[in-house]
């Protein structure tokens, strides 16, 4: 289950409709609930209030903050490559 502390850091890196990221990797895996059904963006946030415990729905969050973190290292050295370049112009 998801800390108040790790809650608190996870949110500094989902950002806005998190929770269409995070259903979007859980579709891309097949992962459905009890009753074969698509999570819903309910599920994604009562677990990550602490309010429900799903490890599926856990594994996919720490995901999405993963794939957002490298996208946010590749835009900082692509920006620091262009103002190196800009620099020496």
């Amino acid at each position: 289950m998801i800390t108040k502390e790790q809650r608190r850091e996870l949110k500094k890196h989902l950002g806005p409709r998190y929770t269409k990221g995070v259903l979007e990797i859980l579709k891309k895996q097949g992962v459905v609930n009890p009753n074969g059904e698509v999570y819903t963006s309910g599920s994604v946030r009562n677990v990550l209030a602490g309010q429900q415990e799903n490890e599926t729905i856990e594994s996919a969050i720490y995901d999405f903050v993963s794939k957002k973190k490298k996208k946010a290292k590749l835009l900082e050295k692509k920006r620091i490559e262009l103002l190196k370049s800009n620099s020496n112009v």
